[in-house]
């Protein structure tokens, strides 16, 4: 992992939009016909950012 990722994987642990910005709690959500993701939710705005883990369409191109 680079540091560049390493950069943005912490950067997204904050909600941005919270005035001082909040750490997002982590869920993983899954979905039978989409895939797994990787959510950071913030308990007043909702969700920051998705990171896809597993998709099913990648599954089946392999």
């Amino acid at each position: 992992m680079s540091a560049n990722e390493i950069a943005d994987e912490k950067w997204q642990r904050f909600c941005l939009d919270c005035d001082p910005p909040q750490l997002c709690t982590r869920e993983l959500l899954f979905f039978p016909d989409l895939g797994a993701y990787r959510v950071r939710v913030c308990p007043e705005h909702g969700a920051c950012a998705m990171e896809t883990v597993v998709s099913t369409a990648e599954a089946a191109q392999r």
